[in-house]
């Protein structure tokens, strides 16, 4: 739609509603903005004259009225000349106008986009992500924010529903379940539409923790999504095996499997390997950049093949796209965006990073909010941050306070098999600590009892 053919059409909207009452109040309790209705100023003018007229009789003009109404004001020629225009050059109102006007409103504002994005010389794939996010700002700022808006009684309604459901016995449909009891209890699971933090020290199980969780979650039948930087798909299906079929890792890294245990993964016995092949994704192509990431989580949300994403980890994402000097603004932009990510396409995202140093410090070498390493955004933006602390990795008595714990098999529990998760915020729930079981060997985690 040129300039020319653009403003014709703002004429035959403008003449609908002078000519009909109905056309008048159906556009005006519409809400549209009058920026995206009329990009032609004079045209523009004539509407705001149209709708002053309204606001001080109670009742809109006709087009002999608005002529008086400009007289009355001042007799502007140029406003008496565009309603002339209306009137012997615009005929053939049709509902749908504004519609049309705005969709082309957005036409305009993406071609602008583009252009400022050429001049910049942005290219390949960050060109791609730039120009969607763009697109996206664009529709919420002059389309959605029309059809999408929820009333607070709706929104009201919806949360009474669901709480309904969740006095029966439902589950949430705000959270996902780890699978873990003792955590889910606490937490309730990890939540959609929000960033979530999991953190350590190298050596804590990081890796082997996001594993379990989106094993837990395969098998509730949800697809999810590891972007993996640390470790290729090969070592992170072998702790999965590890885990799964209960066989110590060094076995499978060195080849040292007896015959049955090998003629059992050939046949693919377990049939949890079979939902977790099925249900996970794991992107382990080296050098991931945040535009790279979102295109990633968009294709595979795309084709309906992802519920939950994982990235591992924070440490390792390329950050050259932002033009910040220093690292930990880039970070904090990251974060940022993570988490606008999350809210737009409704899906959680976990991001394990690693703590600083300064944990180890300290007497009793719990880490805290302070600790994470890259940028303070990051507890800000988080819905959840959760911490492993492994009490033996410090050569500490984990059972210092006291209690007695025991495996689900009502095996005491080793020392050295004690992990705590640290629930350290929690924007929903309870914070605190819950103790688990952490086989090293297997990579794998289960609840625990106390006595």
């Amino acid at each position: 739609m040129d300039v020319k053919v653009r403003s014709n059409q703002e004429l035959r909207l403008l003449s609908g509603i002078l000519n009909s009452k109905e056309s008048f109040y159906r556009l005006y309790n519409h809400g549209y903005r009058y920026g995206d209705l009329f990009l032609d100023h004079e045209n523009l003018q004539l509407y705001q004259l149209i709708i002053n007229y309204y606001n001080e009789n109670s009742n809109p003009p006709d087009a002999p009225s608005l002529f008086t109404y400009i007289l009355k004001n001042g007799g502007d020629k140029r406003m008496i000349t565009q309603l002339k225009k209306v009137s012997t050059e615009a005929p053939g109102y049709e509902p749908v106008l504004p519609i049309l006007l705005i969709e082309n409103s957005i036409e305009l504002a993406v071609e602008r986009s583009n252009t400022v994005l050429r001049n910049e010389r942005i290219s390949g794939l960050q060109y791609a992500e730039r120009l969607r996010e763009s697109i996206d700002g664009i529709v919420a700022e002059k389309f959605e924010c029309y059809e999408n808006g929820k009333k607070r009684d709706d929104v009201y309604r919806e949360y009474l529903i669901d709480l309904s459901n969740l006095r029966i016995g439902a589950k949430s449909k705000d959270y996902i379940e780890t699978g873990i009891e003792s955590l889910d209890k606490v937490i309730k699971g990890i939540p959609k539409s929000h960033l979530t933090i999991i953190a350590a020290r190298p050596g804590m199980g990081k890796s082997a923790f996001m594993l379990q969780l989106s094993r837990n979650i395969n098998i509730q039948g949800y697809h999810t999504l590891i972007i993996s930087m640390e470790m290729t798909g090969k070592e992170l299906i072998e702790r999965d095996i590890s885990a799964v079929y209960k066989i110590d890792s060094s076995e499978l890294t060195n080849g040292k499997l007896c015959n049955i245990r090998f003629n059992a993964l050939l046949e693919n016995q377990k049939s949890d390997i079979h939902v977790i092949n099925e249900k996970c994704i794991i992107e382990d192509s080296g050098s991931q950049t945040p535009e790279r990431i979102k295109s990633t989580i968009r294709k595979y949300k795309t084709l309906n093949r992802c519920d939950v994403v994982f990235i591992d980890y924070l440490s390792l994402v390329s950050l050259k796209g932002y033009s910040f000097d220093r690292y930990d603004l880039c970070v904090a932009q990251l974060s940022k965006d993570l988490r606008e990510f999350a809210k737009k396409t409704n899906l959680p995202i976990i991001l394990i990073s690693q703590m600083n140093r300064q944990v180890e410090a300290r007497q009793n070498k719990l880490p805290g909010l302070s600790d994470l390493r890259e940028s303070g955004q990051l507890e800000q933006d988080a819905k959840m941050v959760v911490f492993l602390h492994r009490p033996s990795v410090y050569g500490m008595n984990p059972f210092m306070d006291g209690k007695t714990l025991y495996t689900m098999d009502d095996q005491l529990l080793k020392p050295e098999e004690h992990l705590n998760i640290i629930i350290a915020k929690n924007r929903s729930g309870k914070i605190g600590q819950i103790p688990l079981r952490y086989q090293p060997q297997f990579h794998s985690f289960e609840s625990v009892k106390t006595r």
